[in-house]
């Protein structure tokens, strides 16, 4: 059941709809989403996080029937310190577009559900000492924190238009925060902290973190980028979200199994003895890298579908034990729709092939004993 929370949050238009389609620019953000809902699965919390949808991130506190969301808008700044008049300018004399007021009208739609109303910067935010008055530089503050006198300066900014309709309650939910991710280099970061995450999870499990995390980073883009082209507001929520549940599936995917290394190991041995050549093991080796990153995407219909063809033609195959992966891949190909077929060369048929039949026993020990049974 969707809860009273996504109800009004999918029912409501974003302010904005120019985000998604410019929004390939800010893979910063994308990297913070990932380190952020990664800290919310290694803490055990349930979520889920939305993509670019009235604001940069929201989180969630529940996959199916949250009853709170925090709101975070990510900006990255190459030099320089934030201050509270920074955040409170409007631009051309419009008072709806201050940073301020776009993230506090969050509160002004959905006052129910609102806990936190954060900005996150890689540079610090310069301002009064609440005590001594002075400036300093703050890695993290919030509104009850706040001098006297710049507390006046957001409240200004935040002011509706009309002020006799102005409703400042949602004040104290303001946050500032610096991230340690940078501009430099949070990719690699990013990188690190999925590292350090499969350490901890699955101390015991081989783990490609380059091949994750580009899963990951793909899957948070395509839920980033994903459009309203005339989907009904619950399905667009969750095209643009993921919950912890759709994280562990994919984690399943990355884990759990032998490592990548053997399981291609043994695809290229039986590759090599059923003569196929270096260019085309080559060829179906970096399929096999792209076949990993599709079936860790719970939303590709097109590469559910195949694989399920893929299965079942595998497992008929089984039977009678007379066909190559090539051969197979060519008979797979011959199946395919036009639209199927334009995506789904032979090549990356074979990479699934090989995928589908390394799953659960080395093919070293498939390839001996079919061996041991030719007459």
């Amino acid at each position: 059941m969707t809860s009273s929370a996504l109800n009004q949050f999918s029912n409501l238009p974003p302010r904005e709809t120019a985000g998604s389609s410019s929004s390939n620019r800010f893979d910063y953000q994308k990297n913070w989403s990932i380190c952020h809902f990664l800290e919310l699965h290694e803490d055990g919390q349930n979520y889920l996080v939305v993509f670019d949808h009235h604001e940069d991130i929201v989180v969630f506190n529940h996959g199916r029937t949250p009853d709170s969301a925090c709101f975070y808008q990510v900006k990255s700044k190459k030099s320089g310190k934030w201050t509270i008049a920074n955040l409170a300018k409007c631009t051309n004399k419009d008072h709806e577009s201050s940073i301020l007021r776009k993230l506090y009208k969050n509160y002004e739609n959905f006052p129910d559900f609102t806990v936190k109303l954060a900005f996150i910067s890689n540079q610090g935010l310069s301002t009064k000492d609440n005590k001594s008055g002075k400036k300093a530089v703050f890695s993290e503050l919030c509104f009850s924190e706040m001098h006297a006198d710049e507390k006046s300066i957001c409240a200004y900014a935040l002011e509706a238009e009309n002020k006799s309709h102005s409703n400042l309650s949602g004040l104290n939910l303001f946050e500032f925060e610096r991230t340690l991710l940078t501009i430099e280099d949070h990719v690699n970061q990013t990188k690190g902290k999925l590292s350090d995450f499969f350490e901890k999870q699955f101390p015991y499990e081989t783990v490609n973190i380059g091949l994750a995390y580009r899963a990951v980073f793909d899957e948070v883009r395509r839920k980033t980028n994903f459009e309203n082209t005339g989907v009904r507001s619950h399905s667009l929520i969750k095209e643009k979200s993921l919950s912890k549940e759709e994280f562990d599936n994919m984690l399943a995917v990355m884990v759990g199994q032998r490592s990548n290394a053997q399981l291609w190991s043994d695809a290229c041995s039986i590759l090599l003895n059923e003569g196929c050549n270096g260019l085309t093991l080559k060829n179906i080796r970096k399929a096999w890298n792209q076949v990993l990153v599709d079936e860790m995407n719970s939303s590709n219909e097109q590469f559910i579908d195949v694989s399920e063809l893929v299965q079942s033609t595998v497992n008929i195959a089984a039977q009678s034990g007379n066909s190559t992966i090539i051969s197979l891949a060519a008979e797979i190909v011959e199946k395919l729709d036009p639209a199927e077929s334009a995506v789904f060369d032979t090549v990356k048929i074979a990479a699934m092939i090989c995928r589908e039949i390394t799953r659960n026993e080395p093919l070293q020990e498939i390839s001996s004993e079919s061996e041991e049974q030719k007459p």
